[in-house]
């Protein structure tokens, strides 16, 4: 026969008792300054292109030479665009 486990009481708690009491500012030293936040650069679809660009050209040299022309022009305007966009940084 089976036994049942005994119950057990769940409290719900807020968010903010899960996170550590907030810290003073740690102490920089004589001469230092914190560090300045960088920001991400935006998203981008040029990876996506170029990953597409090295599969055409992988697909071509098992196809035709065409196939791969198209790839290597698809990979090099990818290239260009994201060093583009990472250079002006939109």
């Amino acid at each position: 026969m089976s036994q049942k486990s005994p119950a057990r009481k769940v409290e719900r708690t807020s968010p903010a008792a899960d996170r550590p009491p907030a810290a003073a500012a740690p102490q920089v030293r004589p001469g230092w300054r914190p560090a300045e936040h960088e920001g991400l650069p935006q998203p981008t679809y040029w990876p996506v292109v170029m990953a597409f660009g090295i599969a055409l050209l992988a697909w071509g040299l098992v196809t035709t030479l065409l196939v791969s022309g198209v790839g290597l022009v698809m990979f090099a305007l990818a290239l260009a665009g994201w060093i583009g966009e990472l250079r002006h940084g939109h």
